[in-house]
């Protein structure tokens, strides 16, 4: 089986500022994000099209398909009492110190640990055996959420997974051995 991710486009939201389930809208650039991003995958067939809820993600996805499953799963980290905030100030408080020196098992406040993102991963990746193994999967979501993907299908460490640049409307392939 072979995923096809596609990370939503640029949004409004100021640089440096946590948004993580936050329902930020797109950049007015989103219609020129839009085209290349069609125009890269438009001979590719996809057995379905999975999306975030968030409308930064359903309003690409439902621009490349008529047929989107939106799942919950597909969400960005959960960062809780941070969204909105800046990085900066969330590094300078005690509850962001701990988290960023682990942020697989420490949930940000009232939020989740990039372990709790990874559950989600799997439990979504087990749904996706009902798909036949030469299939083509479509899944318009997060950089966070491809990073635990990676994570997770090609065993990458957690404490790597944020070494990992995924650019705003960039697609990623991941090929995932169904079994």
């Amino acid at each position: 089986m072979m995923l096809w991710f596609v990370r939503h486009t640029k949004t409004v939201s100021p640089e440096g500022v946590c948004y993580g389930y936050s329902d930020v809208l797109p950049d007015p650039s989103f219609e020129n994000e839009k085209k290349r991003i069609i125009k890269e995958i438009e001979e590719i067939s996809f057995a379905q099209t999975f999306s975030s809820p968030l409308t930064r993600c359903t309003m690409l996805a439902t621009s490349i398909s008529t047929d989107v499953i939106i799942d919950e799963r597909m969400k960005e980290m959960d960062f809780g009492a941070w969204e909105g905030k800046t990085w900066e100030y969330i590094y300078q408080t005690s509850e962001g110190k701990a988290w960023f020196a682990d942020y697989k098992n420490v949930p940000c406040p009232n939020g989740e640990s990039f372990n709790d993102l990874q559950m989600r991963v799997k439990d979504f990746l087990k749904d996706l055996k009902k798909y036949p193994a030469h299939t083509d999967i479509l899944i318009v979501t997060h950089a966070g959420v491809i990073r635990a993907f990676l994570t997770i299908i090609h065993n990458i460490s957690v404490y790597k997974a944020f070494d990992i640049k995924i650019a705003y409307g960039e697609i990623v392939k991941i090929p995932y051995p169904v079994c």
